[in-house]
């Protein structure tokens, strides 16, 4: 400030301006040591603020003064802070990332950084930090010391890494699943997909398929059944089970589908799915029934013939019994009559010896043969004996007539002429059970 004193001002004038400029003075310095003492404890007051920290530290890296908050926060009293550095209680991982940030700021690069970074607490332990700083200069533009802000974000930090440490999990359960995993928004588009399906689809679309609908993906015939499965399953708001196809080329993949609303609150629903691939259970299962159907084809055929080789088998033991029958009736009217009337006649002893001898070779012969032949089996004609062989095997009256080739009138004429035989007339005797016990 100027003061203006004329050369026409006797000396006591002079002193009263000079007086008066003092005065003047005096008023401005006081009024700033009032602001200065204002903005000190402002300054003051917002350092010691206990919901934020408060520090200061040197360019060289010591601390200088640091608030309740920072204190508390790192378990160190003031005095144990101001022994350390800014390198001792800043976890190694983080140590080059705040160098750099420092030598920035420092420099002038910037005027001030955000950090999240790492504290050593006095037990060991670590605190998360988010560091607000800048540096002070003098007016001379030398560094004087960096102020920081710091704030407590450990909390938020572990909810960050439990969190990401279940997104982990859950990527890493969905990327390992056995089959297709994906989540659509009410839009229906795809906002999820796992590794799976990610392989699957780089064949359909290279660019991948976040933000796609099945629209833009498959024919409108497989979008329909899609869009229907999912919309029974919102409806019904829970888990539903279908068999949906998608398209292979000339053939077709076959999956087990869960479709399943995801409900959040105040916001549209998701739908999410999983996807086991069946098609070569499928196509196993689709074998299997062609094969099931040619054995049965085979098994017919087999049951034909088992029943032909039966009959066969039944004809040819009738055939038998019928030879041993007719040779058996043969020896003993056309044989032995006259070998008996031979033995009355006249002959010598060598004669009677030879025929003796033959007499008894025959009965060896034919001794099995008429132990075999029970006593009502001699009674029967070799048709009756053909005839009841047939119904003891359960054989009806048309059967035996198509497998003898004669009429039924035929066969219930020789079944009355077995029953007589047999003394079964006018007895209420089921024949075939007749037959079966007497065999």
């Amino acid at each position: 400030m100027n003061i203006e004193i004329n050369s026409g001002d006797n000396l006591n004038q002079k002193l009263l301006k000079l007086e008066r400029h003092v005065n003047d003075l005096e008023d401005k310095l006081a009024k700033t040591k009032r602001q200065l003492n204002e903005s000190h404890r402002e300054f003051q007051g917002a350092f010691d603020d206990p919901a934020i920290g408060m520090m200061r530290f040197s360019p060289e890296g010591y601390i200088l003064k640091a608030n309740d908050y920072v204190c508390k926060m790192l378990g160190y009293s003031i005095d144990e802070l101001k022994q350390k550095g800014y390198k001792d209680i800043t976890h190694p991982d983080d140590l080059e990332e705040s160098l750099l940030s420092a030598y920035k700021i420092i420099n002038r690069e910037v005027l001030f950084d955000h950090l999240e970074k790492r504290y050593i607490k006095k037990d060991g332990t670590v605190a998360w930090i988010l560091l607000s700083y800048s540096m002070l200069f003098d007016k001379h533009q030398h560094p004087m010391y960096y102020v920081a802000h710091l704030q407590d974000i450990t909390e938020r930090k572990n909810t960050e890494v439990a969190l990401q440490a279940s997104e982990n999990r859950f990527a890493l359960f969905m990327n390992n699943l056995p089959g297709a995993a994906f989540i659509k928004n009410h839009k229906g588009q795809y906002i999820y997909i796992n590794q799976f399906l990610k392989q699957y689809y780089r064949k359909i679309n290279p660019d991948g398929i976040l933000g796609l609908t099945d629209w833009d993906i498959y024919p409108d015939e497989y979008c329909e059944q899609y869009n229907k499965n999912s919309n029974l399953a919102m409806s019904k708001g829970r888990a539903m089970t279908f068999v949906e196809t998608t398209p292979g080329g000339d053939w077709q993949h076959y999956w087990l589908t869960c479709r399943f609303p995801i409900l959040l609150k105040n916001k549209s629903p998701l739908m999410g799915c999983l996807r086991l691939d069946t098609t070569d259970l499928v196509n196993a299962e689709k074998k299997i029934k062609l094969n099931e159907g040619e054995l049965n084809k085979h098994a017919e055929n087999l049951k034909e013939v088992n029943t032909a080789l039966k009959v066969l088998l039944d004809h040819r033991e009738q055939e038998r019994i019928q030879l041993e029958q007719g040779m058996l009736t043969n020896l003993k009217k056309l044989v032995f009559p006259y070998l008996e009337k031979l033995k009355n006649n006249d002959l010598d002893s060598t004669q009677n010896a030879f025929l003796d001898i033959a007499l008894s070779n025959l009965e060896n012969i034919i001794s099995p043969l008429s132990a075999k032949l029970l006593t009502w089996e001699s009674k029967l004609t070799p048709t009756e004996l053909d005839i009841t062989n047939l119904i003891r095997h359960g054989n009806t009256t048309d059967t035996i007539s198509e497998l003898l080739h004669v009429s039924t009138t035929t066969v219930a004429f020789h079944r009355r002429n077995i029953r007589l035989k047999l003394g079964l007339k006018n007895k209420k005797v089921n024949l075939m059970t007749h037959l079966r016990t007497i065999s």
